[in-house]
């Protein structure tokens, strides 16, 4: 869940908007409510923000040839298949597309194990719209790292 920081972005966040002005981001979540709020913070901070309620949602927005997606954040816990499972699938086909993964529920070894996959980097719910955006300007930096958020 996002923080109730969500809206309206901090003054502070103004060039963290101009990074994501032509980004195109694919969100990636089951939590319909969670979803609608991220891409609604994404948005209003520049992204072109494409979203997607499942697995195989995400999956058909990513068959597209021309979806030339920068970055991909998606949740760790879906039903049918998990962000790893996105996150193996993207390595696989697209090894330089960038992906963050949410969750609630980290352990140490699923971010090690997410890590061993390439993840750019673990956020952990609830976040807030400043770490949200941060976590995706550094990656689109190329930095790499899995606590995106700065957290443990």
């Amino acid at each position: 869940m996002i923080t109730k920081s969500i809206l309206p972005l901090p003054v502070e966040l103004d060039r963290s908007r101009l990074s994501l002005l032509h980004c195109r981001l694919l969100v990636v979540d089951d939590d319909l409510p969670m979803l609608r709020a991220v891409t609604k913070v994404l948005s209003r901070a520049g992204a072109q923000v494409h979203s997607a309620s499942s697995t195989a949602e995400a999956m058909q927005l990513m068959a597209d040839p021309d979806f030339g997606f920068d970055v991909v954040l998606t949740d760790l816990r879906m039903p049918v298949a998990s962000g790893k499972f996105i996150l193996s699938l993207i390595k696989s086909t697209h090894p330089s597309l960038p992906v963050l993964i949410m969750s609630a529920y980290w352990t140490p070894e699923m971010k090690d194990e997410c890590t061993r996959l390439g993840v750019a980097g673990c956020l952990e719910k609830p976040t807030s719209s400043r770490q949200l955006i941060q976590a995706i300007c550094r990656v689109l930096q190329g930095e790499r790292r899995p606590d995106a958020d700065g957290e443990n």
